[in-house]
């Protein structure tokens, strides 16, 4: 039950045999960098405007094994999630804009090019990959610098002394189960992660007052369906206010045994294929 690595996806699609019982699920996860308002550039809404705009997910997603390893997204929220909402929040492509973002940075007053210095968890993947970013970033007028980090990411940027050191910060989320309650609350609440020992999850220490008032009357809903169509247009509220920049939504690969009878992929709350499935 253990997806495919994108390094072996076209091999695995080039090869009739296994191509024929392959199956391509959506996984429950979503890649994104958050802003670190705490940084003197992300402070600054008109330059995270501009990092948004000049994010290049299409550059991404090839340096990370193309289409068979992830799509594009806008949404923190997982596509196949009821609370998934459909929307653009600053009308630009998904190899983004720059000459666009670099209008929104000049108009920041930040004197270009504006340094960054962005952490990523590193593989040699990641490498390729963050270092396409950059590339898109640099073309609106960012200066920037990637710190990969090996070992102890997320204790790592979620130290105090990381909300100095960097602006802006790789991570990943699958729900808990197929809701956005455990989306927005427990990545984008800064009531309930930051502390003086760090961010907790909300790694960008975003805390806004009107994002935090609309999760409190979302929670307040009773009936379980009505409740999810409120969490998307919070997900788009925080995408617009520059609180993260989703990239893309991961993809599994599954190549059953040739023997075996019935397969069936997981719901992608999980993104697994549990043996209770295979026959």
């Amino acid at each position: 039950d253990v997806t495919a690595p994108p390094a072996l996806m076209a091999q695995i699609l080039a090869n009739p045999s296994l191509k024929d019982r392959t199956t391509n699920p959506a996984a429950p996860y979503v890649d994104y960098v958050q802003p670190n308002l705490k940084s003197k550039v992300f402070s600054n809404a008109k330059a995270r405007e501009a990092f948004a705009m000049s994010t290049d997910r299409d550059a991404y997603i090839t340096a990370n094994g193309g289409p068979t390893a992830m799509t594009p997204t806008n949404a923190m929220t997982n596509k196949e999630l009821p609370a998934y909402k459909e929307f653009d929040p600053f009308g630009v492509p998904t190899a983004g804009d720059p000459v666009k973002a670099k209008a929104a940075l000049v108009a920041s007053g930040l004197p270009l090019p504006v340094p960054i210095k962005v952490a990523y968890r590193k593989t040699p993947t990641a490498d390729k990959a963050w270092a396409a970013l950059a590339q898109g970033w640099e073309k609106a007028g960012f200066k920037v610098t990637l710190d990969g980090i090996a070992a102890k990411y997320y204790p790592t940027i979620q130290g105090p002394e990381s909300a100095t050191k960097y602006d802006a910060f790789r991570a990943g989320w699958g729900a808990d189960w197929p809701s956005g309650s455990t989306v927005m609350p427990a990545l984008f609440d800064g009531r309930v992660n930051i502390t003086a020992g760090g961010s907790g999850q909300d790694y960008g220490y975003f805390n806004d007052p009107e994002v935090n008032k609309a999760i409190d009357a979302a929670s307040l809903i009773p009936d379980m369906a009505a409740r999810e169509k409120p969490w998307g247009h919070i997900d788009e509220m925080i995408v617009q206010k520059g609180g993260g920049v989703p990239i893309s939504m991961r993809k599994c690969m599954y190549v059953p045994d040739a023997g075996a009878r019935t397969y069936q992929a997981n719901d992608p709350s999980t993104g697994s294929s549990p043996p209770a499935r295979l026959g």
